[in-house]
């Protein structure tokens, strides 16, 4: 499989359980993105839906099929039908180059807005 970047803002971050995911893929470095995201509160996990802030995300290098499997499964994210998901995948241009990020597929407007776009900073 050819390499593939993975920007996570959520529970696949450093510190939280889901990162265990990304324990075989190489952690290439935090930064923020552009101003073209906005990000809310699910719960125990964020949302975040196109918009005009900058969110905070760790980008991964994946090389391993089965990864990305466990990475779209976990978001709920169909790569055949995105509409479908509780996710999608799109891509985001980080320093890195392009990476998939995940996309809230549902409505945001009873969500609490994380105005730090930084789910570990709410």
């Amino acid at each position: 499989m050819k390499a593939k970047r993975f920007a996570v803002y959520g529970t696949l971050r450093p510190g939280f359980g889901n990162n265990r995911l990304l324990q075989r893929a190489k952690h290439l470095g935090t930064e923020r993105t552009k101003p073209q995201f906005k990000m809310y509160n699910v719960g125990w996990f964020p949302a975040v839906v196109q918009g005009n802030e900058e969110i905070t995300v760790d980008v991964y290098e994946v090389t391993e099929p089965e990864i990305v499997k466990n990475l779209d499964r976990l978001e709920g994210a169909y790569r055949n039908n995105p509409s479908q998901g509780m996710y999608r995948a799109e891509t985001v241009e980080t320093s890195h180059g392009e990476a998939d990020i995940y996309i809230w597929n549902d409505d945001v407007k009873d969500l609490d807005h994380i105005p730090s776009g930084d789910f570990t900073n709410l």
